[in-house]
């Protein structure tokens, strides 16, 4: 269990409803929404990120610890649910209908914030891209006011602007938060048209390994039901190269990632590397003279 919303398996709480058959066949086509449909999480209410915001001194926080905000961690097939997975928090439920919905002002308000309006501090717009993120996480309506928000475009600028002492904070929420955002059709298509994938390559072959973790996890969900064209577009050769080096145990000890944090990365990278390569004899052969 983590604080303001929660990511699981490293932090990212999510909670997978997968069903306990047999993984899908590697070469399976399966529809987003049937991908999308093993992610689960838990979705706060404004006032509850408010609340918790106000109490979490993030100056305190390794990148690492503040990871354990977020609320993404998308598990599609082949990947089981873990049968112990943590319940959801009394009084709310890991489905569409108990879900909190908020009305578009919220989204509206946490939208200018991440755009950096009214003079809005780099942490101030962490958090915003935080609330967002965790929203719409397991939830299809939040995702749709997020898009009619301006959320896309904002979420962009705060990954391509990311600088100074929040820059990997940021770039772990900015990632969680476009991944999300991919379980809907229409967000996957406006975010794949824009510079999103380019900027989430960037921070995948970058130097902060739980930032490194949310992009292979943002890439994953784009690659699902994507073209081949645009598949290979994601899969470059440093992508892989970094993709491959991110299962190893030795990166995970460097970044001093505790277990669950290790398992996700492997999850993430390993989910990215298979999604790529289906029905893709280029990336498959480019994967394979990785080493």
């Amino acid at each position: 269990a983590t604080s303001i919303m929660n990511l699981q398996a490293d932090g990212v709480t999510s909670k997978s409803s997968a069903s306990s058959g047999a993984p899908a066949p590697m070469e399976a086509s399966v529809s987003t929404s049937s991908r999308v449909a093993a992610i689960s999480g838990y979705t706060s209410s404004f006032r509850d990120i408010k609340r918790k915001f106000q109490a979490l001194d993030t100056a305190t926080l390794t990148d690492q610890e503040y990871e354990s905000t977020l609320s993404n961690a998308p598990t599609p097939a082949p990947f089981q649910a873990s049968h112990n997975a943590e319940a959801p928090a009394e009084g709310r439920g890991n489905d569409e209908s108990s879900a909190v919905k908020p009305n578009t002002g919220v989204f509206d308000a946490l939208v200018r914030a991440i755009a950096g309006r009214r003079g809005a501090s780099d942490e101030e717009r962490m958090r915003a891209a935080t609330a967002v993120c965790n929203l719409c996480c397991d939830s299809a309506q939040n995702r749709e006011i997020a898009l009619q928000a301006g959320a896309v475009p904002a979420l962009i600028m705060l990954l391509e602007g990311s600088y100074g002492p929040y820059r990997g904070r940021i770039q772990q929420v900015a990632s969680a938060a476009l991944s999300n955002l991919s379980g809907d059709a229409e967000c996957k298509q406006a975010i794949a048209l824009s510079k999103a994938p380019e900027l989430l390559q960037r921070v995948l072959c970058g130097d902060n390994i739980p930032a490194a973790s949310q992009a292979a996890g943002a890439l994953w969900t784009l690659c699902i039901d994507s073209t081949e064209e645009a598949k290979s577009s994601y899969a470059t050769t440093a992508c892989v190269r970094t993709l491959v080096s991110l299962l190893t145990d030795e990166t995970a000890q460097n970044a001093h990632l505790t277990p669950g944090q290790k398992s996700a990365l492997r999850a993430r990278a390993s989910g990215c590397l298979s999604e790529c390569c289906i029905r893709n004899p280029s990336v498959k052969s480019k994967i394979g003279s990785s080493g």
